[in-house]
């Protein structure tokens, strides 16, 4: 599993946090959650990467636009968050400048105890025999 979260130690990018919302960490709920309380799963690892994308304003709109929560707001409330994020860009950057977006990329991975699984069920067709 692979998520690209907001790196929100960015002071701009903590301000767009604000305005939109906080990603949080998908470990907890990995962690937490079926994945890590399952005995169908062996241990839960992780490993994080940074990479920087370059934003001039209509692409930091687009992305905000394209957020499900953003989208999903009433029209008015939409149109308000999104000057917002206009006037976020506008007080960052001077002229053609544009935004860098730090994104902290966290994968996971685990492995299947087979162990745990129940024999696959006879293919309709199969033949079975038993011998005693």
């Amino acid at each position: 599993m692979i998520w690209n979260l907001r790196d929100e130690n960015v002071p701009w990018v903590r301000e767009l946090a604000e305005l939109v919302g906080s990603e949080g960490s998908p470990a907890t709920s990995l962690d937490e959650g079926p994945l890590g309380s399952s005995p169908l799963f062996g241990p839960l690892r992780s490993e994080e990467y940074g990479h920087w994308q370059a934003l001039d304003r209509d692409s930091l709109l687009e992305l905000v636009s394209s957020l499900s929560y953003v989208a999903a707001m009433p029209a008015d409330e939409r149109a308000s968050v999104l000057d917002q994020v206009r006037a976020l860009y506008a007080r960052h950057t001077r002229g053609s400048e544009r935004l860098r977006m730090r994104y902290t990329t966290v994968c996971f991975r685990t492995r299947v105890d087979r162990s745990t699984l129940p024999p696959d069920p006879p293919d309709e067709g199969d033949v079975i025999l038993r011998f005693r």
